[in-house]
């Protein structure tokens, strides 16, 4: 049976770690862009795009881009496959409902549940 040489074994050290800061980098910059409110347990989205949120939980959206409301809860459900979810939003002011989902990285328009 035949070992890799140092060289190789640098080499493959060199692609997994490559792929594990890419990984880390999107984990840390996701979480720099949210954050936790204690008091009602979402995560909290100022200003950000809803077209990119489709990490499963239950957020606060404040003035959010692609979104029918200002001052919103939004509901995201993942699937298992990645360019597939679903967004229900509901308006705080008003109690009205949207939905959309994301079929293969589309995104429908925003659907009302409840007006």
């Amino acid at each position: 049976m035949e070992y890799l040489d140092k060289t190789g074994l640098q080499y493959y050290n060199s692609k997994i770690n490559a792929k594990i800061n890419n990984i880390n980098n999107k984990l840390y910059s996701t979480i720099a862009n949210q954050y936790l409110n204690e008091t009602t347990g979402s995560m909290e989205l100022w200003s950000k795009d809803l077209n990119t949120i489709t990490t499963s939980g239950f957020y606060n959206a404040m003035t959010c881009k692609n979104a029918p409301y200002n001052y919103a809860v939004l509901i995201v459900i993942g699937y298992y496959l990645e360019g597939y979810c679903m967004q229900i939003i509901g308006d705080v002011t008003s109690g009205n409902l949207k939905v959309r989902v994301q079929n293969n990285y589309t995104w429908s328009s925003w659907r009302n549940l409840l007006t």
